[in-house]
């Protein structure tokens, strides 16, 4: 006996919603990858100012400021399953 699987009714699917949501992402994305960008960059340059003038005051004022939203980027795109939950997380959007 040959296993056929059963075959129900086709269900909608929306073309305009999986575009919105890839571009959601797509664009939190661009985001994310500008925001680490630019804090590596200001970061390798505070350190370069201060590595030349023997003053990293600079640096640790930046790393404060740089940190929250440095934070909240790597906390989204790295963030861990909790109990129960599985690796496909839903969009927080």
């Amino acid at each position: 006996m040959k296993y056929r699987p059963k075959v129900g009714k086709e269900f909608p699917v929306s073309d305009v919603k999986e575009r919105t949501q890839y571009l959601t992402e797509y664009t939190r994305t661009v985001i994310a990858i500008a925001v680490v960008g630019a804090a590596i960059l200001a970061l390798l340059g505070a350190a370069a100012i201060g590595a030349y003038h023997g003053d990293f005051g600079a640096l640790g004022t930046l790393w404060s400021a740089i940190s929250l939203p440095l934070g909240l980027v790597v906390g989204y795109y790295f963030r861990g399953a909790g109990q129960g939950d599985n690796e496909n997380h839903k969009s927080s959007a």
